[in-house]
């Protein structure tokens, strides 16, 4: 992994947003909360773009 733009020094610890438990699919957002299950991790991803849409302005 690399550091995103703007940051340097050590890189923090990163996990995915998208994420599978068996057969079933999440995404995972800041306030700790997983969203899911889905079927599939292409929905899991969409609903994830579709929520994070939701906060611009």
């Amino acid at each position: 992994m690399e550091n995103r733009t703007g940051e340097s020094g050590l890189l923090p610890f990163r996990t995915r947003r998208v994420f599978n438990l068996g057969n079933e699919w999440f995404f995972a957002v800041r306030d700790e909360k997983d969203y899911g299950p889905f079927e599939n991790q292409q929905q899991a991803e969409n609903e994830l773009a579709r929520f994070l849409n939701s906060f611009q302005l």
